[in-house]
C-alpha cells in the first residue's frame, strides 16, 4: 500500500478503486494520497471515511473547494472533543452537502457543529446525523436556528445532552408537516420541561413527533396547549400526557378530538391530572363508533355545565351502561339524572356513579325495555293471525314523518299499517314489556276487526266538533271506544284476555289518583272501568256518587254495543253528566293507558292518531273546514244529542262471520327475560369497538385517483376502495347558455351587483415593525424590560395597516346522476315548457357563473356520477384557473344526467382542488337531487345508512382541511338524511326548484359574508 501511495496510483480496498472516480479538475492522485496519508495518521477509521467519501461526484468542485473540504474534515478531527466519532459523523453526514447546490453551506455546517461541540460532544454527533433527514423537507440556511435551539437547551441546566441530542433527532422530520408558528410551541414545552429536569426534557423530545402528523392541525394545537399546562406543575405529568395523548386521539371520530381534550381539561379535579382523566374519556368514547361518540360527549358537556365530578363519574359508567342498554335510552337516563343533580349535587354525583336507588331503578328500567326493531318479525305473525292477512307494521316517528310529507288524506291501504311504539319500557322486565307489545299490536288489529274505522267514523268527528267541551267530548269518545275494542278482544281471544289483564293491571297501578278537578276524576273513574281495573276501597267518599252514576250507565253496555257508533251515542248519553263539573280552570286531556291511542276521526284509517284534539276539522284537500262547524250553542246541542238517539246503525258483521278464537300462549316459549337482539345490531355493536382508522392519502395514477371510503361498520377506512376518474365533458350546443343568460338577464345583472358589494378591500393589522403609525404597547414594555435588564431592546415597536384583498375560492359540485332527468311540475299557467331537474340546475349554474365572475375571485365547476366504487366519474366543466370562456358554455350547456350517486368520493376529490388553492376562505357548494346511493354503496343496497356516513365523514374531512361545505337539495324529504350527512345549518332544502336559480347565488353570498 505504502508504494502506492507514493508513486499516486489507484488506491485499490476491497476491490474498490478510488481516486478514479469524478475527481475535482487539478487534483492528481498523488494529492489524493497525500490528503489520505494525513488523514491515515490520525485516524485510519476517518482516511477510510474520506475514501468512502471521495466515490461521489466531485467533478463540479474547484481545486480551492476540494481543500477547503479535506480540511474542514482534518479540523472536526483535531477539534472535536470526539475527534474521531465526530469526523466519522462528518463524512458519513457530509455527503448531502457533496453537491453544487448545497456545498456552500458546508463550512457553516461545521462551524455551527464544532460551536455545540465546545458544550457537548454527544450532541455534535446528533447534529451531524440529523442533517440528511431534516434537509429532506428542511432548508439549509434554518440549520443555524437548529443548532442555536441545540444550544439553548445545554445551556439551561447541567447535562442536558441528551434532551439536546433527542430535540435534533426528532425535530429533523417535522419540517414537512408542522408549521413555523407551532414548532416554536413545541420547542418552548420541551425547553420549559429541559429547564424543569434533564429526564423530563430528554422524554418530551424523545417520543416521535410523528404521531402529531397523524392528528389534524387544531387538535395537535390543543395538545401541546394542554401539555405546557400540565408541565408547569407536573413535568412527569406533562410528558406522560403527550406521550399517549397524540395516538389515544385517534381513537376518537375527528369531529369530536377538540371537544374530548377540552373537556378533559374542564373536569379535571387538578392541572395535573388531567392526563388520567383524559384516558377515561378516551376508554370510555373508543368503544363505539360515530355517533354514537358524539351523543356520549354531547351528554357529557350538558352534565359538565353543572358538576364536573358528575361527569367524570359518567364516563366511568357509560360502558357498562350501553352494555346493558340500547344508546337510545341514553338520553332519558341522563336527563334524569340532570334533573336530580340540578337539585341536589351530591345526590347527582351518585346517580351517575350507578350507586343510588334512582339510578339503579332508571338503568333497571331502561335495560328491561323492548325495541320494535327486536320484536318486529314476532310482533308481524301476531299482527297477520289477528287479521288474516297481511299488515305492514312501523313506528309512531314513521307515521309521524309521512304526515309531515304527505296531505294527511291518504288511505295508507286502507288502514292495513299499524303505528306502534318504537320501544315500551313500562313493565319491570323484558318478558312484560313484550306482553305489552302483544296487547298493543292486537288492539290495533281490534280497531279493524271490530269497525272503529266504519264510514261513521270521520262523521263522529265531525259531530263532536261540535260540543262546546270538544275536549272533554273527544276524551269521553276515546275512553268509551278503546273500552269496547278491549270487551270485544277479550271475547274473541280467550288466551289475549288473560294477558290484557295481567298487564293492563301493572299498567293501571302506575296511574295516579285520586286527582284533585271533578272532570279528571270522573274520567279516571271511567278509564277503569272501562279497563275493568276500579276497585271500590280505593274511591274517596266525595267521587262514589260519580263511580255509581258511571256504573250503573255502563252496566251491560258493552254485551250490546258493537259499532263505533254505539261507543258515541254513549259519549252522548254521558257528556252533560261530566261537562257540568267543569270549573273555570282549563281542562286537561286525560293521560291515555301507555297502549291505548287516541284515535282521530279527522283522518282515514291508518293515520297517525293524535295525542290531543284537534283545534279544527280539515278536509280531504287538507284546508280548515267552513264556519257551520263552529260550537253548537247548548240548546241546539240539547236536539242534537236527543235526535241521535233515534239514528240506527246496521251491524258490519253477522255470527256466522265471527272469528274462532286464538291462544298466544304459544309465543312465550320464543320470548324470554334475556330477549336478544336480531344478529345485525350484535354485529354493529361489535364492530363498533374498534378504534377509528388513519384516512390514507388518495393514490394518483394519470386521471385515475383511488380514494379511502369510511366503513362506519368497521370504524374504519377501506383502503383504496374507490377509483375515480377525471373525464372531460362532451361540449353542448353555446347558444343554450345564451338563450339562458337572455332569460335571466335581470337576475344576473341584480346579483352581479350585490356581489360587487361584498368585495371590499380589507386591511389587516401588522404588530411588531419598525415603522407604523402607532405604538404596539406590549413590544413598548418589553422594550423597557430588555434595558432594565441590560439586554438591547427591539425597534419593532409600532402598528401598521396594511392593505390586505380578501381571496376566495368556491367550488360548486353537481350531482349529475340519472334521477336528474326527471321532470318537475310547472304551473299551468306559467306558459313555460316542461324542465328536468338538470336543467334547472344547468340555469343555476349559469346564473351563478355569471355573477362569480364579478368578484374576480377563483371558483371552479364540477359535476360527478358513475356506477359502482371502480367507475366514479368526475367531470370537468369549469377548473380555478380557466377563464370564462365559449368552451365553458360548451361544457355547461353539454350537462346531461348519467347514472348513481357516490358523494364521498366525489367531495374528497373535490375538496382536495380547494386545498390546492391559496386563498382565505374555501367553499364547497354540493347541488344535488336526493340521497347518496351506488349500485356496492355499501353490503346492503335497501340501506342507505353506510353510503349517508361515508358522505358524512368526507364532509368532516373537508372541513377539517379548511374548507367551508354547504349541501343545497331539492328533494322534498331531505331534512329526514341530511341532519345525519351534514352539520346543522350546512345544508338547505329547495321547497320549490323552480327558485334555484335565485336561491343559490343568496347561498354562496351568505357563505363568502
Amino acid at each position: 500500500m505504502e508504494d502506492n501511495h507514493s508513486s499516486g496510483a489507484p488506491l485499490v480496498i476491497e476491490g474498490e478503486c478510488f481516486f478514479e472516480h469524478m475527481r475535482p479538475e487539478g487534483i492528481t492522485p498523488r494529492e489524493m494520497h497525500d490528503i489520505f496519508n494525513d488523514y491515515e495518521s490520525l485516524s485510519p477509521s476517518c482516511a477510510q471515511a474520506f475514501l468512502k467519501a471521495t466515490l461521489s461526484d466531485l467533478s463540479f468542485m474547484s481545486v480551492m473547494e476540494f481543500n477547503r473540504w479535506t480540511d474542514l474534515g482534518l479540523k472536526v478531527l483535531r477539534k472535536s472533543r470526539k475527534g474521531e466519532a465526530v469526523c466519522l459523523e462528518f463524512f458519513r453526514s457530509g455527503t448531502v452537502f457533496l453537491t453544487k447546490e448545497h456545498f456552500c453551506h458546508m463550512e457553516t455546517w461545521v462551524k455551527l457543529a464544532l460551536e455545540i461541540d465546545s458544550y457537548s460532544p454527544e450532541t455534535t454527533l446528533s447534529f451531524f446525523h440529523s442533517t440528511p433527514v431534516f434537509l429532506e423537507q428542511g432548508k439549509p440556511f434554518q440549520l443555524k436556528q437548529r443548532a442555536e435551539n441545540a444550544i439553548r437547551i445545554l445551556t439551561i441546566g447541567e447535562d442536558r445532552s441528551e434532551a439536546a441530542s433527542a430535540f435534533l433527532l426528532s425535530s429533523s422530520n417535522m419540517q414537512g408537516f408542522m408549521f413555523s408558528l407551532l414548532f416554536k410551541e413545541w420547542f418552548s414545552i420541551g425547553l420549559l420541561l429541559s429547564k424543569a429536569s434533564a429526564a423530563s426534557g430528554a422524554a418530551f423530545f424523545q417520543v416521535d413527533p410523528l404521531l402529531l402528523q397523524d392528528n389534524y392541525l387544531p387538535e395537535t394545537k390543543k395538545i401541546l396547549e394542554i401539555v405546557g399546562l400540565i408541565s408547569r406543575i407536573s413535568p412527569e405529568a406533562g410528558v406522560e400526557f403527550y406521550q399517549k395523548a397524540p395516538h389515544a386521539l385517534l381513537k376518537l371520530n375527528p369531529n369530536i378530538r377538540e371537544e374530548a381534550i377540552k373537556i378533559a381539561l374542564s373536569i379535571s379535579y387538578k392541572i395535573e391530572g388531567v392526563s388520567a382523566t383524559f384516558d377515561i374519556i378516551v376508554k370510555s368514547l373508543g368503544r363505539y363508533a360515530n355517533p354514537t361518540q358524539e351523543t356520549i360527549l354531547g351528554h357529557a358537556k350538558a352534565i359538565e355545565r353543572v358538576s364536573k365530578r358528575a361527569a367524570i363519574e359518567y364516563f366511568k359508567t357509560i360502558e357498562w351502561l350501553l352494555k346493558e342498554f340500547s344508546e337510545l335510552f341514553l338520553p332519558f337516563w341522563v336527563k334524569e339524572g340532570l334533573q336530580i343533580l340540578q337539585e341536589n349535587r351530591d345526590r347527582g354525583i351518585r346517580y351517575f356513579s350507578l350507586v343510588s336507588r334512582r339510578s339503579i331503578d332508571e338503568f333497571s328500567k331502561w335495560r328491561a325495555t323492548i325495541l320494535f326493531e327486536d320484536t318486529k318479525e314476532l310482533l308481524s305473525i301476531l299482527a297477520n293471525a289477528f287479521c288474516g292477512e297481511p299488515v305492514t307494521l312501523k313506528t309512531a316517528e314513521e307515521r309521524s314523518n309521512e304526515e309531515v310529507h304527505g296531505n294527511g288524506s291518504r288511505s295508507e291501504e286502507e288502514g292495513r299499517t299499524f303505528y306502534l311504539p318504537a320501544y315500551i319500557s313500562e313493565g319491570r322486565t323484558k318478558k312484560e314489556n313484550f306482553r305489552l307489545y302483544k296487547i298493543t299490536t292486537a288492539r290495533q288489529a281490534g280497531y279493524l276487526e271490530f269497525g272503529t274505522f266504519d264510514p261513521p267514523f270521520q262523521q263522529i268527528g265531525e259531530l263532536l266538533k261540535s260540543f262546546p267541551l270538544k275536549e272533554v267530548a273527544w276524551d269521553l269518545f276515546y275512553i268509551i271506544e278503546d273500552g269496547r275494542i278491549d270487551h270485544c278482544l277479550k271475547k274473541e281471544y280467550e288466551g289475549l284476555a288473560v294477558e290484557m289483564a295481567i298487564g293492563v293491571k301493572q299498567l293501571v297501578e302506575k296511574r295516579l289518583f285520586p286527582l284533585s278537578e271533578p272532570v279528571q276524576a270522573v274520567m279516571e273513574i271511567l278509564l277503569r272501568l272501562t279497563l275493568d281495573q276500579m276497585e271500590l276501597e280505593k274511591i274517596p267518599d266525595g267521587l262514589l256518587h260519580h263511580y255509581r252514576f258511571l256504573k250503573n250507565a255502563f252496566q251491560d253496555f258493552y254485551e250490546g254495543a258493537f259499532s263505533v257508533w254505539d261507543s258515541f251515542l254513549k259519549t252522548c248519553e254521558i257528556y252533560p253528566y261530566v261537562a257540568r263539573l267543569q270549573t273555570e280552570s282549563p281542562y286537561q286531556v286525560i293521560k291515555p293507558l301507555p297502549l291505548r291511542e287516541k284515535i282521530n276521526p279527522m283522518k282515514r284509517p291508518g293515520n297517525s292518531p293524535l295525542s290531543h284534539p284537534p283545534d279544527q276539522i280539515v278536509d280531504d284537500r287538507g284546508e280548515e273546514a267552513c264556519a257551520e262547524n263552529a260550537p253548537l250553542p247548548p240548546e241546539a246541542l240539547e236536539t242534537l244529542l236527543e235526535n241521535l238517539k233515534n239514528v240506527t246503525v246496521q251491524k258490519r258483521r253477522d255470527e256466522e262471520g265471527s272469528v274462532s278464537g286464538i291462544s298466544l300462549s304459544g309465543l312465550e316459549d320464543i320470548i324470554t327475560d334475556g330477549v336478544l337482539p336480531p344478529m345485525e345490531v350484535q354485529y354493529k355493536k361489535n364492530l363498533a369497538k374498534r378504534p377509528l382508522s388513519k384516512r390514507a392519502a388518495p393514490q394518483e395514477d394519470g386521471n385515475r385517483f383511488r380514494y379511502d371510503e369510511w366503513d362506519y361498520l368497521q370504524g374504519e377506512y377501506r383502503k383504496k376502495w374507490c377509483c375515480l376518474r377525471e373525464k372531460e365533458i362532451a361540449p353542448g350546443d353555446p347558444s343554450l347558455y345564451d338563450q339562458i343568460f337572455s332569460r335571466y338577464a335581470e337576475l344576473i345583472n341584480s346579483v352581479r351587483r350585490q356581489f360587487q358589494q361584498i368585495r371590499p378591500a380589507l386591511l389587516e393589522t401588522v404588530r411588531g415593525v419598525e415603522q407604523g403609525d402607532e405604538l404596539y404597547m406590549p413590544a413598548v414594555i418589553q422594550g423597557v424590560v430588555d434595558r432594565k435588564a441590560g439586554n438591547t431592546p427591539s425597534e419593532r415597536i409600532f402598528i401598521r395597516k396594511e392593505k390586505k384583498v380578501r381571496r376566495i375560492a368556491t367550488l360548486l359540485l353537481i350531482d349529475m346522476s340519472a334521477s336528474t332527468g326527471e321532470t318537475v311540475p310547472v304551473h299551468p299557467e306559467s306558459g313555460e315548457p316542461e324542465k328536468r331537474i338538470i336543467d334547472i340546475e344547468i340555469e343555476s349554474l349559469v346564473v351563478m357563473i355569471e355573477a362569480l365572475n364579478a368578484l374576480d375571485d377563483d371558483y371552479a365547476v364540477y359535476g360527478f356520477s358513475g356506477q359502482g366504487k371502480e367507475k366514479v366519474d368526475f367531470f370537468r366543466i369549469k377548473d380555478f384557473k380557466e377563464p370564462a370562456s365559449e368552451i365553458i358554455k360548451k361544457r355547461i350547456s353539454g350537462i346531461e344526467p348519467r347514472q348513481s350517486t357516490r358523494m364521498g368520493t366525489a367531495i374528497r376529490h373535490a375538496a382536495g382542488k380547494l386545498r390546492a388553492m391559496e386563498s382565505d376562505h374555501k367553499l364547497l357548494i354540493l347541488l344535488s337531487d336526493g340521497f347518496p346511493q351506488d349500485l356496492d354503496y355499501g353490503e346492503n343496497r335497501k340501506s342507505k345508512e353506510y353510503a349517508l356516513n361515508d358522505t358524512m365523514m368526507a364532509f368532516i374531512e373537508a372541513g377539517k382541511e379548511g374548507a367551508k361545505t354547504f349541501c343545497i337539495t331539492v328533494d322534498q324529504a331531505g331534512n329526514d338524511y341530511l341532519r345525519k350527512m351534514c352539520h346543522p345549518g350546512s345544508y338547505l332544502v329547495i321547497q320549490d326548484i323552480h327558485t334555484l336559480p335565485e336561491v343559490l347565488p343568496k347561498v354562496v353570498e351568505s357563505l363568502i359574508i
